[in-house]
């Protein structure tokens, strides 16, 4: 019986002579020139004829020739956007861009992940308007604007907000123009800070706004790498954005949810806003102290449901009314 061992090796070296005939192929291809080549060589003879003296058109450098077969063929996968998991959430078929596990888990898991936040959502009725405020990669959110409910995305950290696109992008028909992303992070003051994240990775956590501290931490971790974010108070945002004023909100930021609040007074006191999720921590005063902002404003709490399997830490619901 022939043993996994060898059928891996039997499978190596088929691959290799695959990708041996596929090079040879490539080798063996004429490069047809573009449009956009034969237009310039078309404006070089014209320039020269001309009696001018243009300078000579860059040539053609073959890349394969260039950067070798191995690094070549990397960006052939690459391109090929294979990393995709496309599911049904809730009747509506969503596609989401998944580089690695986590992502993963996320595209396909958000039944699992926060339920209650899908109920929330599902309260909205199409054509309102929805801000999600720490969007991360936008599984959330896109379910939202699927459903025509126009939702507006605000997430500071470059990969999640590059992944979100992403995300934004492969559902283009299913959005029907319902979603609008932007990358800054919403506080207290309009300025510029740093955000420190543990691991430079998509999809990822620990990527907190002014100190690398979690929330609910004593201790700091180590980042990776700290990013340079834009900061602005909402109420300055919606001064310059042209948007309508939003009529739920999720808010999601890992403790930097009272600096949020503190810089959305007047957006508050306008009453446009009629329900709002919000992550809250029970043992972080910072975190209390934005419930006690959103009562002060009129808000009552409807119920909490607890994150996933972490303990002192829920969603809360509250309704205006």
């Amino acid at each position: 019986m022939t043993t996994l061992e060898e059928l891996e090796a039997q499978k190596s070296k088929l691959e290799e002579e695959i990708k041996e005939l596929k090079r040879q192929a490539r080798r063996r291809t004429v490069h047809l020139p573009t449009e956009q080549e034969k237009a310039q060589e078309q404006e070089f003879n014209r320039q020269q004829l001309a009696g001018k003296t243009p300078m000579p058109l860059v040539p053609r450098v073959d890349l394969e020739s260039l950067v070798g077969s191995e690094a070549y063929e990397r960006t052939l996968t690459a391109e090929a956007i294979r990393d995709t998991y496309i599911t049904t959430l809730r009747g509506i078929t969503l596609k989401y861009k998944a580089p690695n596990r986590r992502a993963l888990w996320q595209s396909a898991g958000q039944e699992y992940i926060e339920p209650d936040l899908l109920d929330f959502i599902d309260t909205i009725e199409p054509e309102e308007t929805y801000f999600d405020i720490g969007a991360s990669t936008g599984i959330f959110a896109i379910y939202a604007a699927a459903r025509g409910i126009n939702t507006v995305c605000f997430e500071p950290e470059v990969q999640n907000f590059n992944l979100l696109n992403f995300n934004s992008f492969l559902n283009n028909e299913q959005t029907n123009g319902k979603i609008k992303n932007f990358n800054l992070a919403l506080s207290d003051t309009d300025g510029v800070d740093e955000m420190y994240i543990k691991k430079f990775e998509e999809a990822g956590h620990l990527k907190i706004l002014g100190s690398p501290q979690a929330r609910g931490e004593s201790n700091e971790f180590t980042a990776e790498y700290r990013q340079s974010v834009l900061t602005l108070r909402l109420d300055t945002f919606m001064s310059i954005a042209n948007l309508s004023l939003p009529t739920h909100l999720k808010i999601d930021i890992d403790g930097a949810e009272k600096k949020l609040l503190l810089g959305m007074g007047d957006l508050l006191a306008n009453r446009t806003i009629r329900s709002i999720c919000i992550e809250i921590l029970d043992n972080d005063q910072s975190s209390l102290h934005s419930l006690d902002i959103l009562k002060s404003h009129g808000f009552e709490i409807t119920h909490k449901v607890r994150v996933q399997n972490y303990f002192g830490e829920h969603n809360y619901f509250l309704q205006r009314h």
